[in-house]
């Protein structure tokens, strides 16, 4: 009796220890996948305790990015005894190509068998096995599905369907150093990924842009996403190309084909609902560009030492800000020169040289960079202002500006050139009276502001030969005189209204600071006040007004318009002068209505 209760007790314990052992496996699908692929691998572990086994996953990220991780559990009863199974299920990327293991995990007083991991090259197509063959498919120049996870057995195999790929091309392998190369990235999409912005992965020795938009195209059910980029090479030598790294996630309804019946049932009923977009699970996908290697050219040794620009073609041209500018000592005049290139980058388009001339201050800012698109080429711009300030009259020439630039079309080293201009000056207009001299400088011959440089021109010889034609000029001046006083007469109604145009003008010009338009409408009300006045400058003005404060402002004015002087005007004092604060002198017209009758 003894012994049978001795055995029974033995029987039991092995029944509870039954019970208690523990049991952890592992496995890992696809075992081959292409390098940038994700594979899925499972960890499962059945016993009493599963509540609190934590395994180190921490051996995994050596080898393996971590892009997700999930745990589920199960708790069953047989015969009133408990069983308990937990899962965690693991996203992992391999970091390398080549044959990767997965380490052994322990959990709790467990371990897994190791666990290997074959990565092919990027770019290869990893093998779709059949229950016939497990042969490789081949080679593919694409990198594909990079995220594929399937169930079955730990010996099964389930390779990519195509579903994704990318792929990078240059249009040079052999350009010179600072010579601008075009690559296009094309990503095939058929599964609707949600990318993130494509990357390359080591722009050290490039200078890197994307060029227009991503184009997006729809061809039977695949989607393909084109990029342009630009990409100037900062050194010469054996360079590579790096690659482009494209990340993004993408719905997998792979694992749940109950979402088809779901489907198909709501169908039947009319119902309009995605079911898939429910219970699919969101996964990552990483996509990389094979690199291409490249060689970068030198500067050529004869180029000399000026700077390095080489491009396929370049234009440059030169405009005045004003259609007929306007040349006088000390008044500054604006030009822009545009200089144009394809096949370099903005950023290595040079500031252009000016010269000293005594002729001419040159005073050009820093060019304003930019880059156009024609005809589907990215074209390089410079913009440059120059502000010109003539320091001699008579004739004197703008000189010319050279840009020296490489042609790689033709291997040539080329100038581009804007010739020199010839442009007529005017005389001094910065001599500003004085006291002392203010009756000398009020008979000088001064040339009309508002004429261009050949009516200057033509004056000027009119004025040399007035000596030997003097009664015929006189004659001829003094007609014109009658009828222009008469003409004038006519329609003095008509010139008061244009006076006080301008005096508006003049108070707009003030508040705004608008000096060259203080200055312009101040002549202009000079010669409808004053009808019979040479007034070409402001000095002319203040001393037909002959009011000392006035001729004051107006030295301002000059001082500012002229020797960039900083001032401050008074515009009472201008104003007020012109309303009523100016000489009546004989030459001055009379009202032809006293202001009763207006």
């Amino acid at each position: 009796m003894l012994q049978k209760i001795l055995v029974l007790l033995w029987v039991m314990c092995g029944f509870i220890g039954t019970a208690n052992a523990g049991q952890l496996s592992a496995n890992v699908n696809p075992q081959r996948v292409a390098y940038g692929e994700s594979v899925r691998f499972e960890l499962s572990y059945d016993g009493d305790d599963a509540g609190t086994v934590q395994p180190d996953l921490s051996v995994l990220n050596k080898d393996f990015s971590i892009y997700s991780t999930s745990s589920s559990m199960q708790s069953s009863y047989v015969n009133g005894v408990g069983q308990q199974k937990r899962v965690w299920t693991l996203l992992l990327m391999p970091k390398y190509e080549g044959k990767l293991q997965i380490p052994a995990i322990t959990a709790g007083a467990y371990k897994t068998a190791p666990l290997e991991v074959e990565v092919l090259p990027a770019g290869s197509k990893a093998p779709t096995p059949t229950a016939q063959n497990n042969a490789p498919q081949g080679q593919n120049t694409a990198v594909n599905n990079m995220a594929t996870t399937n169930t079955g057995s730990q010996n099964s195999e389930q390779g990519n369907d195509g579903n994704f790929w990318a792929e990078l091309t240059v249009n040079n392998k052999n350009p010179f150093v600072h010579q601008e190369i075009t690559a296009t990235l094309v990503i095939y999409d058929q599964k609707g990924i949600d990318l993130q912005m494509p990357a390359f992965e080591n722009t050290q020795d490039w200078l890197i842009e994307m060029v227009g938009n991503p184009e997006i195209t729809e061809k039977n059910g695949q989607r393909i996403i084109k990029i342009n980029y630009s990409l100037v090479p900062q050194k010469s030598g054996a360079l590579t190309v790096p690659s482009v790294r494209v990340e993004g996630t993408y719905l997998d309804t792979s694992s749940t084909p109950v979402t088809n019946s779901f489907g198909g049932l709501m169908k039947m009923f009319d119902f309009n609902f995605d079911f898939q977009n429910v219970l699919g699970t969101q996964k990552p996908i990483m996509l990389r560009t094979s690199p291409i290697n490249i060689n970068v050219k030198p500067i050529p040794e004869d180029y000399g030492a000026h700077w390095w620009l080489p491009a396929e073609a370049l234009v440059m041209n030169a405009k005045w800000s004003d259609a007929k500018p306007v040349f006088k000592v000390g008044e500054a005049v604006t030009r822009e020169i545009t200089v144009l290139a394809s096949g370099v980058a903005a950023e290595d388009l040079p500031e252009l040289n000016f010269a000293d001339n005594s002729a001419w201050k040159q005073y050009p800012e820093k060019p304003q960079l930019n880059s156009v698109m024609h005809n589907g080429r990215r074209i390089a711009q410079a913009v440059t202002r120059i502000v010109y300030i003539p320091q001699k009259n008579g004739e004197q020439e703008v000189p010319e500006v050279k840009l020296r630039w490489y042609n790689v079309r033709t291997n040539h080293i080329e100038t581009a050139i804007i010739p020199a201009e010839k442009m007529y000056v005017a005389g001094d207009n910065q001599a500003l009276p004085t006291a002392e001299n203010e009756s000398k400088n009020t008979t000088q011959t001064q040339v009309p502001a508002d004429y261009d440089n050949a009516v200057n021109k033509a004056i000027d010889e009119i004025m040399h030969k007035v000596r030997f034609v003097a009664g015929i000029v006189l004659a001829f001046l003094a007609g014109l005189v009658i009828s222009f006083l008469f003409l004038r007469r006519r329609s003095h109604t008509e010139k008061e209204q244009t006076a006080s145009d301008c005096v508006k003008q003049i108070e707009h010009a003030l508040k705004s600071c608008d000096y060259r338009l203080l200055r312009d409408n101040l002549l202009k009300w000079g010669e409808q006040v004053y009808v019979s006045e040479n007034i070409t400058n402001l000095n002319d003005l203040s001393n037909l007004i002959g009011n000392e404060k006035f001729n004051e402002q107006m030295l301002k004015l000059s001082g500012i318009l002229y020797a960039g002087k900083q001032e401050t005007l008074d515009d009472k004092v201008i104003t007020d002068c012109l309303k009523h604060g100016y000489k009546k002198t004989k030459k001055h017209r009379e009202k032809p209505l006293p202001d009763l009758y207006k």
